[in-house]
């Protein structure tokens, strides 16, 4: 069964699905019995007791739905939204003049193809990765270093660093001025459940003016139905986005605060002011926040090799594979193992490259290409005893305000927050 967008759901064919797969059940064939056990361990249905029902529930389950009867409601209101923006229906947001605001551009052409006419503001700080500093200022010129640095010298070899830097700022400025414009009498903030949007969220509601809360919306979604993974909302068609349009909810002065107080948090030099804050209950205003905060601090060394969470995803993955791997095959296997993805493509080299560096690099350039994408890597010999834990990783990380050097900083096992502690090998 093959659609436009594994997003798009049709029923005929689903229907026509459950009718092959009972029949295969029937036959007692193996793969779609492991199929069914793995969904529900109903050691009670066999071949002759199965029905169609119990089928179509299972293809509900693997679609992200809980029934048969919900699948065909979601595709329903799918349909209906698709015969509006097919009959050019009056636009959503047509009510008042509207700010859409997104970490990134995946939704700048789809928005008006789902029949919005609001104004587009992709937010594209991520701030997710990098250093995080509570004086504005500084965080305007660190952060625009570090994006420069990390991200824009790797795909822009021919303009100056100090060139980037200054059309960071200047971007930064303008982005603030249409975020605050008056002319907007809405601003929906649109994010997923991963750090990269759920921090952006973060950051424009603890910075947002007192004047612009009661005009100031969320649309966040963590899941849909598909024949996919659900990572973002860039992933789905016009007409689910405009069904996501009903599930957009009001800033709460609860929110702000809270947002204030986890932004605090995440530019102090020590961890355990994040760590602390998963005692209290921030799902209550932000339900995805307690697994954001757990997989930022994931990013800090390892206690056993010094490597983040998603360097050591990298190197387990390059070992496993056994030969030299690119580093666009090296992300799409990552992505997959990845319980939180947030990382785009480039996000995820700048942060595994420095282990290709240095006297002793634990990954091994094979083959370097003119796109980063398709250099070719390996682990090296130190790699495997780091991953092994017979050798540590020294490197120099920022995980917001907290400040990683060879020599210093802060490290756990990325499962127990008991084990978060200070290292300072200068003793």
């Amino acid at each position: 069964m093959r659609v436009s967008n594994p997003f798009e759901l049709r029923i005929e064919p689903l229907k026509t699905a459950a009718k092959r797969r009972l029949k295969q059940l029937k036959a007692n064939d193996d793969s779609e019995w492991q199929r069914y056990r793995h969904m529900l361990s109903d050691e009670k249905k066999t071949p002759e007791t199965i029905k169609l029902a119990d089928v179509q529930w299972l293809i509900a389950r693997e679609l992200g739905v809980s029934s048969w009867a919900k699948l065909k409601a979601h595709i329903e209101e799918q349909q209906v939204h698709l015969q509006h923006i097919e009959q050019g229906s009056v636009p959503l947001d047509n009510d008042c003049r509207t700010l859409h605001i997104r970490c990134g551009h995946d939704l700048q052409s789809v928005l008006p193809q789902a029949g919005f006419r609001g104004d587009f503001l992709p937010w594209i700080d991520p701030y997710c990765v990098g250093p995080l500093a509570q004086d504005a200022s500084m965080q305007l010129q660190e952060r625009a270093q570090f994006i420069a640095e990390h991200y824009l010298a790797e795909v822009d070899t021919q303009t100056p660093p100090s060139e980037l830097v200054q059309r960071i700022i200047a971007d930064d400025t303008r982005n603030r001025a249409c975020l605050n414009d008056a002319q907007y009498q809405r601003r929906v903030i649109w994010v997923e459940h991963d750090n990269y949007d759920q921090l952006m969220l973060i950051y424009l509601l603890a910075h947002l003016r007192s004047a612009l809360i009661e005009s100031t919306q969320v649309i966040e979604i963590d899941r849909f139905p598909g024949h996919a993974r659900y990572i973002g909302l860039g992933q789905l068609p016009p007409q689910a986005l405009r069904s996501c349009w009903q599930k957009r909810k009001s800033v709460t002065s609860e929110m702000i605060i809270t947002a204030q107080r986890v932004w605090r948090a995440l530019c102090c030099e020590s961890p355990r002011e994040v760590a602390l804050l998963l005692s209290t209950p921030l799902d209550e205003q932000f339900a995805h926040l307690p697994h954001v905060l757990r997989r930022h601090l994931q990013q800090l060394p390892h206690c056993d090799t010094g490597l983040s969470m998603t360097q050591q995803f990298a190197v387990k993955l390059l070992l496993a594979h056994s030969k030299p791997m690119s580093v666009e095959a090296l992300f799409a296997r990552y992505q997959e193992r990845e319980p939180l993805p947030f990382l785009g493509d480039l996000m995820f080299w700048a942060h595994i490259k420095p282990l290709t560096m240095g006297q002793y690099p634990l990954i091994e350039r094979m083959k370097d290409s003119d796109s980063f994408s398709k250099t070719l890597l390996n682990v090296t010999p130190r790699g495997e005893q780091c991953i092994a834990g017979h050798q540590r990783y020294l490197g120099k990380e920022c995980v917001g305000g907290v400040r990683v050097s060879p020599i210093s900083g802060w490290q756990w096992d990325h499962h127990d927050l008991d084990t978060l502690t200070p290292f300072d090998f200068r003793d």
